[in-house]
């Protein structure tokens, strides 16, 4: 079953950037922020409910705050980027989570940073770059694409710290009292934003809202899937299968918005897939969550 847990949580990932162009046209970003939030939680507590689980909230805990910021802002830049550009944008995300990680484990866990990592590193930024440019002038480059591949980055290091965080949290903390206690959180931060972005909002739409309904299914339920597999599948196994969203997120763009997947699009993700192959065949594995 692990091998089913996992590729339907890759299957989940693939659609986020669909789902949020989905919503788009009836909330704004925040609103598609809090809603990840917010049906996430209540998705898990369904479960809770379904498995009669007592469920626990953990607040007096410093990493839980570390991962409420860092999946706040993992979730802010996504989204906000993903509402102003193209629904595949967000596969610069992994590449970038990938360089963060082995960062953040040489900062904090004195992990060494090996040929290996330094190779899979420029593949990885080489990668981002091509895509970002899109055969693109300067001009366009800078004042279009640069800005948002920006926020993808911003994300990506978000999505890096809420790994560590999880990491350090599922010694004493089991997966579904940290969820619970990282989105309810969230959801309330994203209130916030959203007060002020009332002009943002239309007309109600039945496909908005169940893409919204989604997103939240795949926050609370994707993460679940994936700590499943991992109980009897190996990291660099099923950290393979995850990048697999990157080319199906290429695929949604193509099938579902028509949206222009250039050769410099698909050049640069072979570009960065290669590095992140480089990574997970490393002596220090690492498997990278959206």
């Amino acid at each position: 079953m692990s091998y089913v847990y996992i590729v339907l949580a890759t299957l989940m990932f693939s659609f986020v950037g669909t789902l949020v162009k989905v919503a788009s046209p009836m909330v704004p970003a925040s609103a598609i922020t809090f809603s990840r939030f917010f049906f996430g939680c209540l998705f898990l507590l369904v479960l809770c409910l379904v498995t009669r689980k007592k469920p626990r909230f953990v607040f007096r805990n410093k990493w839980i705050w570390i991962a409420v910021a860092a999946k706040c802002v993992n979730y802010f830049c996504e989204n906000i980027a993903l509402h102003k550009g193209v629904s595949f944008g967000n596969i610069v995300v992994y590449p970038v989570q990938a360089i963060a990680l082995c960062f953040f484990s040489a900062l904090l866990f004195k992990e060494k940073i090996g040929p290996r990592k330094i190779i899979s590193t420029i593949l990885c930024v080489s990668g981002i770059l091509i895509i970002s440019w899109n055969g693109n002038t300067p001009d366009v480059f800078v004042g279009d694409a640069l800005p948002l591949t920006l926020l993808f980055v911003l994300s990506a290091v978000g999505a890096a710290g809420f790994v560590l965080s999880q990491k350090i949290l599922v010694k004493t903390v089991p997966a579904v009292d940290m969820n619970l206690s990282v989105f309810s959180i969230g959801a309330l931060i994203a209130l916030v934003p959203m007060g002020f972005e009332s002009s943002g909002f239309s007309e109600f739409r039945l496909a908005s809202f169940l893409a919204l309904v989604g997103l939240g299914v795949i926050t609370g339920g994707a993460f679940l899937l994936v700590s499943r597999a991992l109980e009897k599948m190996s990291l660099v196994i099923a950290g393979m299968i995850q990048n697999g969203s990157v080319l199906l997120a290429l695929l949604w763009a193509s099938i579902f918005w028509r949206e222009p997947v250039t050769l410099y699009v698909l050049l640069g993700t072979v570009v960065f897939l290669l590095g992140l192959v480089f990574i997970n065949v490393s002596p220090q594995k690492g498997i990278f969550v959206n």
